[in-house]
């Protein structure tokens, strides 16, 4: 197995961090284990007389979602059909005109909507069954926003469900690649089972090591942190004098024979510094000091929390196979 094992040095909001690929390791909405994403619409088909619009939801999380009395409006109305299920890491597809979406592309879809989508741009919104706005996006054409979706035959794709999807930056046109492999997700978005253990002495000799024994620590959801109303598992016992400098954190995934990524994409999210390595090398070091670090060390400074994006090349130097 391959772990990756992470130490936060002095931190408010300790951590929000996992690994994806084509290489990505990346973590997104801090949110509940189930929710939706508006992840591809098709405004402008190719032949405007064709009514192959749809608009495409993703649940990026680890538990299916019941989408009983959702609806999408604004642009389009469409309430939810009872007991529409967005599975776990799935897709749901609402169309226009889902006979005629099914014989051009094979995709079965929900529908049909009423209204349709301006081919000037728009904005639409989705909401849960309380009526609160879960996901929108408010598309226009031209740059920023991918450009061949202004009727040359291409949907808009959310790049990965992380980004904002309200800026056009975070999408690209239907048959854009940004690799030759399509990006695989080896640990989801505030995913479970991360083994955690605070930072209130020094930890068990070898912690980063692949075969260490992490039965004894506990296990929860990401994020972890305190003072944060999205926080997954709360570190309320960290402020104050009497409490801790920070945490260790690991976290197991599995790779397939022959599917070792050329490169990886370390996301994080971290008030107010980490230490991050996978299969024991350090990988990156975030607002620490260098060298080794006592349980009790502190970040370099206090620092706004904000995500940053870190390539690391050269997967196959300490990623192994199973």
């Amino acid at each position: 197995m391959s772990k990756v094992p992470l130490h936060g040095g002095a931190s408010s909001r300790v951590l929000a961090a996992s690994l994806g690929a084509a290489a990505l390791l990346i973590p997104g909405h801090a949110a509940a284990a189930g929710f939706a994403v508006i992840n591809e619409f098709n405004p402008k088909p190719e032949d405007f007389h064709e009514l192959e619009e749809f608009i495409e939801l993703h649940n990026p999380g680890d538990e299916a979602l019941n989408l009983t009395g959702w609806t999408l409006s604004d642009a389009v109305s469409f309430p939810f059909p009872a007991d529409t299920i967005l599975p776990a890491g799935g897709y749901v597809v609402v169309a226009m005109n889902p006979a005629a979406l099914n014989a051009r592309f094979g995709v079965t879809a929900l529908g049909p909507w009423s209204g349709k989508l301006n081919s000037t741009g728009e904005k639409i919104v989705l909401k849960n069954a309380a009526g609160v706005t879960q996901d929108s996006v408010d598309y226009k054409f031209g740059f920023p926003w991918p450009c061949r979706i202004d009727g040359e035959g291409s949907s808009a794709e959310l790049i990965h469900p992380s980004l904002d999807n309200d800026k056009g930056s975070s999408w690209r046109s239907s048959g854009t690649t940004v690799s030759d492999v399509a990006p695989t997700t080896y640990i989801p978005a505030a995913g479970n089972g991360w083994k955690y253990r605070k930072a209130t002495s020094e930890p068990p000799s070898g912690w980063r090591d692949v075969a260490f024994d992490d039965s004894a620590w506990e296990s929860s959801q990401a994020p972890f942190g305190y003072g944060d109303p999205d926080i997954s598992t709360p570190f309320n016992d960290m402020p104050g004098s009497g409490g801790y400098a920070g945490a260790y954190f690991r976290k197991t995934f599995t790779l397939s024979a022959g599917d070792i990524p050329q490169s990886l994409l370390l996301r994080l999210n971290v008030d107010d510094g980490c230490v991050v390595w996978i299969n024991g090398t350090e990988v990156r070091r975030r607002n620490v000091p260098p060298g080794p670090l006592a349980y009790n060390s502190f970040s370099s400074s206090n620092v706004e929390q904000a995500w940053e994006d870190v390539t690391i090349e050269n997967a196959a130097a300490f990623l192994t196979e199973g």
